[in-house]
């Protein structure tokens, strides 16, 4: 593997250094050998460590940062915030452009990666049924029924009502039926599950929702009801 051989992951060993361990215990010399061994000589390669810093944009405003090796893909936890769904990183502070994934074999550099979010609400009732009326309150509503919104109580015989026509994302498939390229940055919808409450659409329509079978198999907008 190339990342054995050219020093690159004796590199992350080797300046490890965290939670009492000493990471300079691995060792290798650069063309010499294969992969690095414990308590052998150590032969910088001369690749660079760059400096990656995180904005979660959470309710805590949390700023971290890594040491990270160039030329070696690092996997970066997905952060979780209570009823809100973490949407991607940007390397915009503003969401403009598209979604990244951090850090990968051809980052270079000193970076900095925002966190998006989207809320999640619960609706307001009106004589016993919930009041749907966007985006955010119909997520609320799918995870009061599948027990997974904080601080709510799960009600799989929840009663819904649209209030209004609600488009998840526009453009989820080309004018040929095929799947557009956008889906990557879009949220993957959780269907509803064991539902046997009431969804009264009042001839609304719900559009432009984006399931992935790899994520869930054999369900819709609905697995069972």
């Amino acid at each position: 593997i190339e990342s054995m051989s050219n020093g690159t992951i004796v590199k992350a060993l080797h300046e490890y250094n965290e939670n009492g361990i000493d990471g300079s215990v691995w060792g290798q010399e650069i063309g010499k050998d294969l992969h690095p061994t414990l308590n052998t000589k150590y032969t910088d390669p001369g690749i660079k460590v760059s400096k990656a810093t995180f904005h979660l944009n959470n309710l805590r405003d949390s700023v971290y940062s890594i040491n990270y090796i160039e030329g070696l893909n690092i996997a970066i936890n997905t952060p979780t915030e209570e009823n809100w769904i973490f949407k991607g990183w940007f390397e915009d502070s503003k969401f403009e452009g598209k979604r990244v994934y951090p850090i990968n074999s051809s980052t270079r550099g000193d970076k900095h990666y925002y966190a998006d979010w989207f809320k999640v609400s619960v609706p307001q009732k009106k004589d016993g049924c919930y009041q749907i009326s966007n985006a955010d309150e119909l997520y609320g509503f799918a995870k009061i029924i599948n027990g997974t919104f904080t601080g709510e109580e799960k009600d799989s015989t929840a009663c819904g009502v649209l209030t209004q026509d609600i488009k998840l994302y526009p453009n989820v498939l080309n004018s040929d039926g095929s799947l557009s390229d956008k889906v990557s940055d879009y949220i993957i919808w959780e269907p509803i599950r064991n539902f046997s409450g009431i969804l009264d659409g009042q001839g609304h329509t719900i559009s432009g929702v984006y399931l992935r079978n790899s994520y869930v198999i054999g369900g819709g907008f609905f697995t069972n009801i």
